[in-house]
């Protein structure tokens, strides 16, 4: 959708401006097939560099660096380590989201808190599901 606004912005400039139809037309359409190509790079860079970023960030995050244990309550999570405890109404999350192997709690955009699946029994992960559902917090 971007690349065709972008060729219609293109074609439409350079139609108001006296520019041949089929020049407009050829040059939008050079132009926009431009920066597909440069698009490309640009996002293979970003996903080879993802695991490195990740890696970074972890270390970076001492408060990761040791064992968790994650409760839930049909108001609230509650989170413990050796050094803190939290504890959040579900309606302080922004949105959550189920993946096959973690549950995603979302602070904001882009900072989150994720349970593994793994550690959950059947049971509790069939509740943890059914108790976001119930909160009426946005499912992503």
């Amino acid at each position: 959708m971007l690349v065709a606004f972008a060729l219609t912005l293109v074609v439409g400039a350079l139609l108001l401006l006296g520019t041949p139809v089929l020049e407009a037309l050829m040059s939008g359409i050079v132009g926009a097939l431009s920066g597909l190509v440069a698009l490309v790079p640009c996002l293979g860079l970003n996903y080879l560099l993802l695991p490195r970023r990740a890696r970074r960030l972890f270390k970076q995050s001492k408060s990761q660096h040791q064992p968790m244990t994650f409760g839930w309550s049909a108001n609230d999570s509650f989170w413990h380590s050796a050094h803190a405890e939290q504890r959040l109404p579900w309606l302080h999350y922004h949105r959550w989201r189920e993946t096959g192997s973690v549950y995603l709690l979302y602070l904001n955009d882009t900072l989150y808190q994720f349970v593994p699946r793994h550690v959950l029994t059947a049971g509790q992960d069939t509740d943890l599901r059914e108790t976001l559902i119930a909160s009426g917090l946005p499912r992503r």
